[in-house]
Formats: structure tokens, C-alpha cells, sequence
């Protein structure tokens, strides 16, 4: 029997046929590539099909099948012909720009890891890529057959299939030192135009190929201008003066060409002093705009509304059209966005206090801001395309109070008839029992009464990991930054005025660790780890940082190539010793280089002396291997090394039906050191979650993509070791810890805690974004892993997937409660008792 997922995949690649057909050249909403925008109605239908399959998002890696190879790390289709190469050569400009640009974490530049949130200084600038060589580059539609092509995964922000590993951007000094740099995530290859440079070359008259159909005809060039999401190098912190860009295409050589030697493109360029060229940026936002520009960053068509807001200074305002949130704020209709500016006037989008565009799996917006110090702030309303029909029915909370003055505008340009309230707040008081559960209250699903979510503290961008500092202060890596957050007043949250940025550093994105003796602080990038001097009471770094360990990337043409999973826990040992964690660069590798030095976890010894660049990650002592992504890491009490593990996707095996991705393979909860083999199986074998024939749950099962062992091998202890508990598929677990406090319930103590982040490749209903326990027994065993808490849904039950809450990293605080972040909101929220 068909399934319903294959069904929809198949509708879906019926669907974009038709839309191509029509004319609809992009799918890409956010883009805007095309001249003609895809119908509103159509987005409803690909809201239907996308529960079906035809949102299946990415495939990292190939399936290793009959007319594929590989080069360079890269899955290339064998050519069905010997006819003619197409040869790609880049271009910059002619235009280039700097644009000075506020960007929240929610927009898609910042999701998809071009940026971090904040005031930013972009390098904007034109790229064409022509194809002057004899053949066709004719890459062909993104979801051909019941599976989508490796080449490509879906970029859910854009909404559209965009092929991998394509573009690479970095701006160099004059000594050729690497300042900034940048990636074009959804390139979708196409006929944009004719190439000028060639007027006497006989070449096709019409353009053919689309996002759906991809490629780009010899003679014809695809066009990527500097208005679009991501085509910019960030140099933000870089001083004037004059630098070298260079622009490398087809990196991976996800493409055949005749030619890889003319790839790159240097161009000198200056960069102004700040505050020079504005880049386009509007100071009058409520402008009318010129033509279908889109966006929250644009600087037009935003309607402000007639009175301003009173609100108490340094309070936490929330402010929503978004009923899905939590808490739920107004309504909206269409896609609208809001913008929160400081005073009694509208403001630019460098100049805002937050702007949204999509919140809580919608395309209704909601912020979150501190109240500024005059205590008044105005709400601007738009359409996320100039001159379409969206209405925002806004409604707001706060902490300290806030005054709804007025009728909300429309965010098109009519004006709405209904009034602003302030339904679905939650009250800011000292909640009875316990301390921890003293400050902004949050409503969730809990399996234990006797808990309470409280939010800690927001507008962190993208936090990942917590450590706490010895004299209480919790420090958060977030994208390009580490945070100190300390509750001075302690009403039980950290406002602006009680945050500190403690440092700064380019590719900071996950890890953060104090050493054992509390003198140093150390945070992570994909490629390095770093430290700095920490003394107790310093919330602001002194001095440069220190490299202590380099190369946790292998080098691929040159450069540093972290691959699909960048983030790099960190921990020490009782001994000081630091444990490093790298994950695979792929859904399934099979590079020797990536073999190597990924999918496992390593510690070194940090000498007195660090040598001059820090220590090489490849001459750490490898502590366990064959694991995929071992995100949360976490030492008990006795000492014993725990980790949870995030499986492989698209899972496919023939000799059990076929497509069995949704529960399998499962994630794993691993004991990484004792007796028996350091091997946890990746990428030759894979753990059961839910198998009607399988071996039941923790089973160990060959890969058929990956070969060379067989279903014996791995389920041999003396090869693999298998996982101390098989947790649902999916649940994507990232942050792990022990609770050994005695504030919260009897439950609690003892017990691994996991943050799981939730699923993307679960197409009949999502799971995960939880936090969970996990029973462990005096043995080392694991009794069980249950939900403990998450989001509340209909009649108090826990809906899984869906919640706006994103866990990543989970921490004991001092004051016996569990902390953790999430970083689709930016937040940190704090699990007390009442």
C-alpha cells in the first residue's frame, strides 16, 4: 500500500509542476525571486501537503546507490550522457553596499546561521554565477521519486529546496587574515538571465529552468542581488579601511563542471567608517514603498499606531497579534509584522527595541522587549509584502503594568476596527512556597504538580549552552557571544539592565565550561575552543581570549569545514582534564577525514604552559567513538560519563518495509565509559526504537547506506556497545544533566535530566521539545526516560512538538532548581518548586 506520506510527496512535486508552469518561478515567499508571487491559497494547499511529505526538509548525505560517486566529500549523479560540461564562474557586483541592519532571532538570516541577532554591519553585494561552458547545467527537481536528491534540503525559513554546499564568502585583510565572512544558504540554481559578456554566442532564447526544475542553460547566468536574505558578508566590528572579498562557488563540487579552477572571484573593496553608508536604510519607515519589497527589515510601508504604550522602565513588555504563543496575544490575519520602537514616534529597524515576522509556528508575530527608561513606546504594524492585505490585532503583557492607549493599526492599509487587551497575561507575582518559583510564570504541562516554569530571562538571541560561575552568575553561549546573567534585586528574573556581554567572538555557538579550580572560562566555536581569565564578581571579560584547542574540523580545499552539526560541548573531569564533543558532518559520513576526527568525544590535558595556538584536537585521547551527535554531556556523582546522542534521519531499510524513519533509529542515552567496547556503532549501525519485526527497543541494526558490516557485527558486544536506554526517535536530546539538589520533588533527585530539542523528520506529528527524566539506578542502569515538562494542550495533557519553547542546555543552578535555554526564543527559563 502507498503510504499517505509517499502520496503527498508525490502531490507536492505534482503541485510545484503546475505552479511552475504558471509561472510562479521561486516558491521562495521570503526571497521573492520571483516577479510573480505564489497566491495565498497556494500556501494553504503546501500547508496540507507539507504534513503529507512535501515538506520532508533535508537529506544531508546520499544514499550510496548505483550511479552515484563521490569527490571531495561531495555525492555526484554519474552523467547520463558524455555530452558537454557546464562551467560555473562567479561574479561580484556591480554594486556593492554596507547596510547597517537590526536583525531579531527569529528572522531568517539568524536561523539560518548567517548572522546573530542584534545591530548588524553587512557587506551587501551582487553575484551572478554564468555558466560559460559548452553543456547544460541541468540539476533537475529537488524531490524527483518517492525520495528527495541528496543535493538538496529544505530550507523551511525560505520555504523552498536549495542545494548544498554551494557558495562560501570571506572578507581577508591585507595580510590575509580573515575578518568576516559569509554563506548564501538557499541558493536555488536558475535561469535569471542571458549573459551580457557573450552577445554573439548562440544560446536558448527562453529561460527554462526554476527552483523547481534547477539549473542554468550555457550562455544564461543565475543572479543573486544584494537584497536578499544572507548575500552579505557581516562586518560588524570591522574597522575601515581596504579588504579583499572572495567569493567561492560549487565548494563542494556538488556540481560537475568542465572546469573547478575559476570557482573563486577576488575583489578589492573598502569598507567606510561606521555610521557611513546607510545602505539604503530608510528614515522614514512609514514611506510608501517602492514596488513588492518584503521583509522586517525593510524601512517602508509600516503603519505606527495613533497613541503610544506607557509601560514601568526596565520591565519586560510582550507584545503579540499571535494566539498559538504562549502567553496568546491578539490575533492576526495574513502575514503581518510588528516592530516595538522606543518613545512616542516610529523608528528604522536598526533603531527598534525588537521586530518580528513569524512567531510560534505561525506567520503572526510576537516580541518580547525591556521597557525603555522614558517609559513609552510605540507599536508599528505591516504586511510582510508591501501593499498585501494583513491585519495585526495587537494585545500586550508586562511585568511591571502596561497601558493599551488607542485602536492598533492595520498592517496593510486599512485600518482595523478592533481594540488592543491584554487577554492570556500572566501575572508577574511571587508565587507562594519556594523562592525558585518567584518571577514571571510561564504556563506549561508538568508531570509532577509540585513544579513551576518561571521565565529567567530573555533577549539572548540564540542560547545553547549554561554554566554557572562559582559565585552563582550563569553564563550563556549564544551565537557569537557569551552572556553573564545575575538577579541583583532577586525578584526571581534578569532584566537588560542585570545583563552583561562578557565577550564577543566570531563562530561562538554552543559549548561554555568553567575550569575546575573556577580561574577559567571557556566557550566553543566549530573549530576551536577558547578561554578566559574569570575572577569572582567579573561580568565583563578582561583582555583577548586564548585559543586551547584547534582543528576539531577537518580541513576540506583549505579551509576549515565544520559540516552539519557545529556545536561543540565542552566539560572537565574532577581532574581538570577537558572533554570535547564533535558530531558528524553529515546525516551519514564516510569521508576518512571525517571518520577521523568526528562523531566522537576526545580529552586533553591542559598543560601550565599552553604551546603557542593551543593543542591539537587530534592528539586527544579519544574516550568513546561511533557516536553521531553526542550533544549533552554530563558527569554523576560517581563520577561515570553520560551522554545523549541525536540518530541518524531518513531512515531506509528494504528488509524491514522500507521507510521506517519516523520511529528509527532511536536516540540514544549512552553511558560512554566502563567495561566493554568505546564503539557506539555510527555510521555502520543503528539502534532500534520501533521496529513490528524488529529485535525490540536498543536493538543494534546494520546500515544498509553506510555497508561493510553485517546485522552480527553489530549486535556483537565486543564491537558496539549499545545504548544504556533507546529514547524515542526524534526527540532530538541536546542538553543532559544530573539533578542532585533536594528543592524539587522526590522524583527529581538523582536522576539525568534531558533536554530534548524536538523533531523535524517525524512527518505524522511532532515530537520532543521537553524536558524529561531519566530514573537512574544505583547500578548504572536506567529504569526509565519520561516527560516531566513541556507544553499544556488541550484538557492539561502534554503536546509534544509543537510548543514555542526550544530546549537545548539544562543546568543545576545554586539554588537547587534546573535552568535551560531555548533558543528559538532566546530565552532562559528557570524549573523551581512551589
Amino acid at each position: 500500500m502507498v503510504s499517505l506520506w509517499r502520496l503527498g510527496r508525490a502531490l507536492c512535486v505534482s503541485a510545484r509542476s503546475v505552479l511552475g508552469a504558471l509561472g510562479a518561478r521561486g516558491f521562495s515567499r521570503r526571497e521573492n525571486r520571483s516577479e510573480a508571487m505564489v497566491p495565498a491559497r497556494w500556501w494553504s494547499v503546501f500547508g496540507v501537503l507539507g504534513a503529507l511529505g512535501c515538506e520532508n526538509n533535508a537529506v544531508y548525505d546520499a544514499e550510496r546507490a548505483s550511479g552515484t560517486h563521490r569527490r571531495d566529500g561531495a555525492v555526484v549523479p554519474a552523467r547520463a550522457d558524455a555530452g558537454p560540461l557546464p562551467n560555473l564562474v562567479p561574479r561580484i557586483g556591480p554594486e556593492i553596499e554596507v547596510q547597517e541592519a537590526r536583525l531579531d532571532s527569529a528572522s531568517c538570516e539568524v536561523e539560518e546561521g548567517c548572522t546573530v541577532p542584534g545591530r548588524r554591519r553587512l557587506l551587501r553585494f551582487d553575484l551572478s554565477t554564468p555558466n560559460l561552458g559548452p553543456g547544460d547545467l541541468h540539476l533537475g527537481a529537488p524531490t524527483t521519486g518517492e525520495r528527495p536528491d541528496p543535493r538538496f534540503e529544505w530550507g523551511a525559513c525560505h520555504e523552498h529546496w536549495h542545494l548544498r554546499g554551494y557558495a562560501d564568502y570571506r572578507l581577508m585583510d591585507r595580510a590575509g587574515n580573515e575578518v568576516g565572512r559569509g554563506h548564501k544558504q538557499s541558493f536555488c540554481l536558475m535561469d535569471s538571465d542571458r549573459d551580457p559578456t557573450l552577445p554573439g554566442r548562440n544560446v536558448e532564447p527562453e529561460e527554462q529552468y526554476s527552483c523547481e526544475d534547477q539549473g542554468i542553460h550555457a550562455g544564461w547566468l543565475d543572479l543573486y542581488a544584494r537584497s536578499l536574505d544572507c548575500q552579505y558578508v557581516d562586518i560588524s566590528g570591522v574597522p575601515p579601511g581596504r579588504y579583499r572579498l572572495r567569493v567561492r562557488i560549487n565548494v563542494d563540487r556538488v556540481v560537475e563542471e568542465a572546469s573547478y579552477d575559476d570557482n573563486e572571484v577576488v575583489q578589492e573593496v573598502d569598507v567606510p567608517p561606521g555610521g557611513g553608508v546607510d545602505g539604503g536604510v530608510s528614515r522614514d519607515p512609514t514611506r510608501a514603498c517602492d514596488g513588492s519589497v518584503t521583509g522586517p527589515d525593510r524601512d517602508c510601508g509600516w503603519v505606527p499606531e495613533l497613541t503610544p504604550r506607557s509601560c514601568a522602565p526596565g520591565a519586560m513588555v510582550t507584545l503579540g497579534c499571535n494566539a498559538r504563543c504562549s502567553p496568546p496575544l491578539g490575533s492576526c490575519d495574513g502575514d503581518a509584522m510588528l516592530r516595538a520602537c522606543a518613545g512616542e514616534r516610529g523608528c528604522t529597524g536598526a533603531e527598534a527595541l525588537a521586530t518580528n515576522d513569524d512567531a510560534c509556528g505561525t506567520r503572526c508575530p510576537q516580541v518580547a522587549f525591556t521597557c525603555p527608561s522614558s517609559g513609552r513606546f510605540t507599536v508599528m504594524t505591516a504586511a510582510y509584502t508591501a501593499g498585501m492585505p494583513a491585519t495585526c490585532r495587537v494585545a500586550v503583557t508586562s511585568t511591571g503594568g502596561v497601558t493599551d492607549a488607542g485602536a492598533p493599526s492595520d498592517a496593510g492599509s486599512r485600518t482595523d476596527a478592533g481594540t488592543a487587551s491584554d487577554a492570556g497575561a500572566t501575572p508577574d507575582a511571587s508565587m507562594p512556597g519556594n523562592a525558585t518559583c518567584r518571577g514571571p510564570s510561564v504556563s506549561a504541562w508538568t508531570a509532577d504538580p509540585g513544579v513551576c516554569l518561571v521565565r529567567f530571562a530573555e533577549g539572548l538571541g540564540r542560547p545553547r549552552g549554561l554554566a554557572f560561575a562559582p559565585d552563582g552568575t550563569l553564563f550563556v553561549a549564544s551565537w557569537g557571544v557569551v552572556y553573564a546573567l545575575r538577579d541583583a534585586n532577586g525578584d526571581g528574573a534578569v532584566t537588560a539592565s542585570e545583563r552583561r556581554t562578557f565577550a564577543t567572538l566570531s563562530g561562538l555557538n554552543h559549548g561554555v565550561a568553567f575550569s575546575p579550580d573556577g580561574a577559567w572560562l571557556y566557550a566553543s566555536t566549530p573549530t576551536d575552543v577558547y578561554r578566559w581569565r574569570w575572577r569572582t564578581g567579573l561580568l565583563v571579560a578582561e583582555g583577548s581570549a586564548e585559543r586551547v584547542v584547534h582543528g576539531m574540523s577537518p580541513i576540506v580545499d583549505g579551509m576549515p569545514h565544520a559540516g552539519g552539526h557545529a556545536s561543540r560541548t565542552i566539560l572537565f573531569d574532577a581532574s581538570g582534564r577537558l572533554y570535547v564533543s564533535v558530531g558528524s558532518a553529515h546525516n551519514m559520513d564516510s569521508e576518512p577525514s571525517d571518520l577521523r576526527l568526528r562523531s566522537m568525544v576526545r580529552r586533553v590535558t591542559i598543560p601550565a604552559v599552553l604551546p603557542a595556538g593551543g593543542i591539537a584536537y587530534s592528539t586527544g585521547e579519544v574516550v568513546a567513538s561511533g557516536l553521531r551527535n553526542e550533544v549533552g554531556l554530563v558527569f554523576d556523582t560517581l563520577g561515570r560519563l553520560w551522554g545523549v546522542e541525536n540518530g541518524r534521519d531518513d531512515l531506509w531499510e528494504t528488509r524491514f518495509g522500507g521507510d521506517i524513519h519516523e520511529e528509527n533509529p532511536a536516540e540514544e542515552l549512552n553511558r560512554l565509559d566502563g567495561a566493554g567496547s568505546t564503539f557506539f556503532g555510527y555510521p555502520y549501525c543503528w539502534t532500534e526504537g520501533r521496529l513490528p519485526r524488529g529485535g525490540g527497543a536498543g536493538t543494534q541494526h546494520s546500515d544498509s547506506e553506510s555497508g561493510g558490516r553485517s546485522e552480527a557485527w553489530c549486535q556483537s558486544a565486543a564491537n558496539v556497545r549499545p545504548p544504556a536506554f533507546a529514547m524515542p526517535a526524534h526527540w532530538a536530546p541536546l542538553g543532559l544533566t544530573q539533578y542532585t539538589g533536594t528543592v524539587l520533588p522526590p522524583a527529581w533527585r538523582g536522576a539525568l535530566i534531558v533536554a530534548s530539542h524536538g523533531s523535524w523528520n517525524h512527518e505524522s506529528g511532532q515530537v520532543g521539545r521537553l524536558i524529561a527524566r531519566a530514573e537512574l539506578r544505583a547500578d548504572g542502569t536506567i529504569a526509565g526516560v519520561t516527560p516531566a515538562v513541556g507544553e499544556r494542550g488541550e484538557g492539561g495533557s502534554l503536546r509534544e512538538g509543537d510548543w514555542d519553547v526550544r530546549p537545548v542546555d539544562v543546568k543545576q543552578g545554586p539554588d537547587g532548581a534546573l535552568y535551560f535555554t531555548d533558543d528559538s526564543g532566546g530565552r532562559v527559563f528557570r524549573i523551581g518548586a512551589r
